[in-house]
């Protein structure tokens, strides 16, 4: 069953964040993911942390998936790019 990724992210360095950009799609497809939503500057409702500054989200075939791409240590400085351009959260639905 599909699981959604929801990626939230607080830039701070835009250039970092323009070359996250060009590996993003790419390693989210390795294992099966697609981008189903970008909001380059999201309705925020109510926040308990920092509203983010972008939200994607990201729909996996399962939560295996979504988790190999987050620790494939082949995808580390994709992460590592992510992080250099700010805050992110990352969270993810277990299928119920």
């Amino acid at each position: 069953m599909a699981v959604f990724a929801s990626i939230h992210l607080t830039i701070t360095n835009p250039e970092k964040l323009a070359e996250y950009r060009k590996h993003a799609g790419p390693a989210v497809q390795k294992y099966g993911g697609k981008a189903v939503s970008t909001h380059p500057a999201p309705v925020v409702l109510e926040a308990a942390e920092t509203p983010p500054t972008v939200m994607v989200i990201v729909e996996f075939p399962t939560l295996d998936h979504a988790k190999g791409w987050f620790d494939d240590p082949d995808l580390a400085y994709v992460h590592a790019l992510r992080n250099e351009a700010g805050l992110s959260t990352i969270v993810v639905n277990p299928a119920s």
